[in-house]
Parts: structure tokens; sequence; C-alpha cells
């Protein structure tokens, strides 16, 4: 059917009014492809819809499981449980501050005491004795030991055995106080009434070493009568006083590390104290540990459902 003008243009309005798609002048496209574009266009706005629609949904439900989650429980320790809590975190934050704090006395020992030996040692002269204020320092002291006069410091470890340490009193004149000199380690008998033989061979004319204080025992234990005559003496960490009373002279308040390259000692390692200062800061992780999973024990245990 042929269509004037004026009846081709009346169709054309009809035709953009029913897709609203009004083409400019000159560039109508044509129905076919016309009709492709706004079925695509459609069915994009359709997919776009959906996708939004999924992710407001996704939003509403996480908003709603937080208000649900925050609503459904509260935090509600006990009397009890903050006494429990406050125990444990003062026990465990002190034992792991005493750790830290004794790995750092002992690194600073085996930081003097390896500077002191760089030193060369200081001659201890005629009418003075070492004291406090020599601690760390390294001296030469001259005199003869007594070697009929020694006493074994009992329970002593190395190398993973029991033993004693030698200490052999060095006498100095009558006028003057006696010396105690560390000699080293022996080890022990497993027989406990089988003390070692030591050896008196090479004994030098002055003891060279470092000056320390008298070692103090976590716990002291009781002593026995200081008027015993066996030699050597056994003894368990003795006090001034009771060193004093075993030796029956007057002594030096301190103790000397016999050098590790002096003749007359034993087993000499004085820049090793026993548990190094990396594990006591190990142990000291530890008890932090402990007081951290108290404190999430806790945490844990008293957010408690809602009470509706």
């Amino acid at each position: 059917m042929r269509l004037y003008p004026a009846q081709q243009i009346a169709h054309d309005q009809k035709y953009d009014e029913a897709y609203g798609q009004r083409d400019a002048q000159g560039q109508r496209v044509g129905r076919p492809f016309g009709l492709a574009t706004v079925f695509q266009q459609e069915v994009q706005a359709a997919e776009q819809g959906g996708q939004n629609r999924e992710q407001g949904e996704n939003d509403h439900d996480f908003h709603a499981a937080i208000i649900k989650m925050r609503r459904g429980r509260v935090f509600r320790p006990q009397m009890l449980a903050w006494a429990l809590l406050l125990c444990g975190l003062l026990l465990f934050g002190t034992l792991g501050r005493w750790q830290v704090q004794r790995g750092q006395a002992k690194a600073e020992i085996i930081s003097q005491r390896a500077a002191a030996l760089q030193q060369p040692a200081r001659t201890l002269g005629a009418g003075l004795a070492p004291g406090a204020a020599d601690e760390g320092a390294h001296l030469r002291v001259p005199g003869g030991c007594l070697v009929d006069r020694q006493l074994l410091l009992d329970n002593q470890i190395a190398d993973g055995r029991v033993g004693y340490r030698v200490w052999t009193p060095l006498d100095r004149g009558a006028d003057q106080p006696l010396v105690l000199v560390d000699r080293g380690w022996v080890a022990g008998s497993p027989h406990r009434e089988r003390l070692p033989e030591l050896d008196e061979r090479n004994m030098p004319p002055a003891a060279v070493g470092i000056w320390r204080s008298l070692p103090q025992p976590g716990l002291r234990l009781d002593s026995p009568a200081c008027d015993s005559r066996e030699w050597p003496r056994r003894v368990n960490y003795p006090d001034q006083i009771e060193l004093e009373c075993i030796l029956g002279r007057p002594l030096a308040p301190g103790l000397l590390l016999l050098d590790s390259d002096v003749g007359g000692g034993f087993r000499r390692a004085w820049t090793e104290l026993g548990i190094p200062p990396e594990r006591h800061y190990g142990y000291a992780l530890q008890w932090f540990a402990l007081a951290a999973a108290a404190l999430g024990l806790f945490l844990t245990l008293n957010w408690k459902p809602r009470d509706d």
C-alpha cells in the first residue's frame, strides 16, 4: 500500500510515541533495528534491577544479623569472675616480670665478667682485703691455699650432672682475713657418702680471678653444726657468719672466682650462669601468654545471651 507524504509522517509519529524514541530529522532508524535496541535496553534494565535487589537484600540481611547479635548477647561477668581475673593477671604478670628481671640481671653479670676478664688483674697489696667495693673486679691475691680446710658447695649442676663447687681458703697471714677461692666444679659420686678426690697439684702462689659476693640460695635450709671436723666439708650456701664459724678465722666478705687459665682449678665457666638469660625471657613470654589467655577466656565466658 502506498502512503502519501502526510500519511507517512503521521505513521512515523505514532511509531515514535509507542517506543519512546524520536529520531532526529534525517537520522531515523529502521523499525526492526529499533525494536531490537529497545528489547536489549529492557533486558539490561531488568538484569540491573535484579542485581540491585539482590545487593539490597544482602545488605539488609547483614545489618539485621548485626542488630540481632547486639540485641541477643550482653557482657555480664560476676564479681567472682572479676576477682579470679584480677588475681590471675596479677600472678602471671608478676611472674613474667620476675623472669624478665632475672634475665636482665644475668645478662648484666655475664657482660661485666666478660669485660673484667679482658682487663689485667689488679694485685691486692698487703694489709688490703677485698670487699663489696671490689664487686666484679679482676684481682690477684697472693697467699697460700689451705688444702686441708676445703669446702664443697653441694647440689651444683654442670652439663646435666650433679656435683660440687670447690671452695678453698687462701691464707694471707695471721693478721689478715682469709680469702675464699672458688676453684671450679667437680662431679659428684652416685653414692652420697663418697666425696670427690681433689687434685692439689699445681697450686698457684697467688689466686687470680673475679671478685663477687657470696651466692645466695632461693630458700636457705638449716645447716649442720659448724664444729664438725670432717674435711672436705659439704656445705649448702653458707653465709658469712657460718663460714667464719666453720673455718675458725675471719673471712673477707665474698668469693674469688679463679680464672680458667690459672692452674690448680677444676671446670670453670664463669660466664655460664646455669639458666641463660634467653631462657628466662622465654619463661616470661609464657607467663604473659597465660595472662592473655586468661583475659580471652574471661571475655568469652562472660559474653552471654540476653534474657528476654
